[in-house]
């Protein structure tokens, strides 16, 4: 992971593919790194910063902005080259826009009108035919209605020509203005009006004290607002002594000084100026909103929360091991085996027949009193509180997780909302089914093959007895008389007998150990299958945190890669 941890603002414009990519992430409903208030605010910058960059409007819009009795509306007069504006009718008393522009030139569809004062200002002055000129109530009037209608109009404008004066200048509120403003410093132009009285006081030095006025100037907005303007972007003016001058047609100082003024609206007259300075603004809005997504989502404090929550999550994965390691594999105590063995054993006798069905039911009776009995539909439960302590850790992760990092910016998610008590998706019902089906498994038919197989022994039993009579009858040692006679004898009979029930017996027992065996091996084997269905409803648990956090470190480094400082 790339980890550079992009904290300064940004510096370069971002390319058209990184701001594609930018919508695209600013789009999914899925992103963590910001809150979904803080994603759709966003958008809607991103979409409307889009909108303008696609469209930009042939008229370049600037507004005038200043403080009350600078001379806005004189400002706008000395260009007209006559009164257009009262001033003294409109100033300071108006709550409205006004709007000033040529008549060829149409108001852009996108900018509110609400604000304006009607009807608008008309001129046909050709040396400003695509600049429309806002001019907006003073900002330091009491009503606060005015600042708001200047920040509603900001987003629109291209430029801002900011009027001050020696005294006005120094006011913190137009500072406080200008620190906001979202436009490129190089659309900002500041102008220092009613220069002319300051040779009344000072005489030969006048031209001396304008420069000091402008080195302050330009001290307090480099101080109070973060400007950096060049010596082409502030101007020393005389807007009225220029209006007087032009409605006599005679030439002064002043009014050369304001020729620059005028230069610089009428270079917007060119296509490709009007179009530099929006593009601009629109650079800077990209920067600004590239800004606040590294402020609210990346950054080095976030990516040591990632850090650090891999690192527990891989920790708890052990932890939980551990946990497990230390319940036992055996859900059934041995008295419960053995009632399962009993029960086993009185199921499978009948499939044998007689007369091993009698000596299976003679063993579960000797053997029922040491056992205990297992209810199946019981067992999930009994799983279930057999690995209590396991589940309870699996359980404490989500709330160790939620508590390490809740006073984090990340949107860190420990779980699924449908799932907001618990990471354990297994159902009780689930955690008994193979131990459940191993007590209730029902026995097959035994094959006639098998059940006739069983009594071999017993029979080579009586074969081998009457074989001996029959040997020695034929071997001539006894007549046949004595043979009957010894086949006939108690000890020969009970012999026989005593030598098939044996063979029974020992038949029997042979089957009871591997009915026996084959049961214990399948509880084993239902316990340790239940045991991995254990541990992976803990992994899927851990999993699922770890997902999120990888989801979290892919999230942040395709946002890191769009916003490359």
């Amino acid at each position: 992971m790339n980890t550079s941890s992009p904290t300064l603002k940004s510096k370069h414009n971002i390319d058209t593919k990184s701001w594609t990519g930018l919508g695209d992430y600013l789009r999914r409903e899925d992103a963590q790194l910001l809150s979904n208030d803080q994603r759709v605010d966003l958008l809607d910058q991103w979409r409307d910063i889009t909108h303008q960059e696609e469209n930009l409007d042939d008229a370049i819009l600037i507004g005038l902005v200043g403080g009350t009795g600078v001379g806005k509306s004189t400002f706008i007069n000395a260009l007209a080259g006559h009164r257009v504006s009262r001033s003294s009718d409109r100033r300071p008393t108006t709550d409205r826009v006004v709007v000033y522009r040529h008549v060829n030139t149409e108001m852009s569809g996108e900018v509110p009108t609400n604000d304006f004062a009607q009807p608008e200002v008309l001129h046909d002055n050709n040396g400003i035919e695509k600049v429309v000129l806002f001019d907006f109530p003073d900002f330091d009037s009491a009503e606060d209605s005015h600042t708001h209608i200047i920040r509603r109009y900001l987003p629109y404008l291209d430029v801002l020509l900011v009027v001050v004066d020696d005294v006005k200048y120094a006011d913190r509120r137009l500072y406080e203005l200008l620190s906001t403003l979202d436009h490129d410093p190089k659309n900002v132009f500041v102008m220092m009006n009613k220069i002319d009285r300051l040779s009344d006081r000072y005489g030969d030095k006048t031209e001396e004290v304008i420069n000091e006025l402008m080195i302050d100037l330009d001290a307090k907005l480099k101080t109070n607002s973060g400007l950096n303007l060049d010596a082409d972007q502030k101007f020393p003016i005389a807007a009225l002594s220029v209006l007087e001058s032009r409605e006599r047609n005679e030439t002064s100082p002043t009014l050369e000084r304001f020729r620059k003024v005028e230069g610089m609206l009428e270079g917007f007259q060119e296509d490709k100026h009007r179009r530099a300075a929006k593009e601009r603004n629109i650079d800077s809005r990209k920067r600004d909103l590239s800004d606040a997504l590294v402020d609210s989502a990346l950054g080095s404090e976030n990516e040591a929360v990632l850090t650090e929550a891999r690192k527990l999550v891989q920790g708890w994965r052990g932890a939980l091991d551990k946990a497990l390691q230390s319940v036992p594999v055996e859900v059934l105590v041995e008295s419960e085996r053995r009632g399962v063995r009993g029960s086993r054993l009185r199921q499978v006798g009948p499939g044998w027949g007689l007369p091993f069905s009698l000596f299976f039911t003679l063993l579960g009776e000797i053997r029922r009193r040491s056992s205990k009995a297992v209810v199946p539909a019981d067992l999930g439960q009994r799983v279930m509180a057999h690995y209590r302590g396991f589940f309870d850790a699996v359980k404490n992760v989500r709330s160790r997780f939620e508590s390490e990092f809740s006073t984090s910016k990340i949107n860190l998610k420990a779980g699924d909302d449908s799932d907001a008590t618990t990471l354990v998706k297994i159902s009780p019902t689930e955690l008994g089914a193979n131990l459940q089906e191993v007590v209730q498994q029902e026995r097959t038919k035994v094959p006639l093959s098998r059940r006739w197989l069983a009594h071999v022994p017993a029979i080579a039993t009586v074969v081998l007895a009457f074989w001996g009579q029959i040997y020695d009858l034929l071997d001539g040692e006894t007549g046949i008389f004595g043979a009957i006679f010894d086949t006939l004898s108690p000890s020969f009979i009970f012999g026989t007998i005593f030598g098939v029930i044996f063979a029974y017996a020992v038949t029997s027992f042979v089957i009871w150990l591997r009915e026996v065996q084959k049961l214990d091996h399948s509880v084993t084997k239902a316990e340790h299958a239940t045991r991995e269905i254990v541990r992976k409803s803990g992994q899927d648990a851990v999993d699922q945190l770890d997902a999120n956090v990888n989801a979290l470190y892919d999230e942040f480094e395709q946002l890191n890669k769009l916003v490359a400082r």
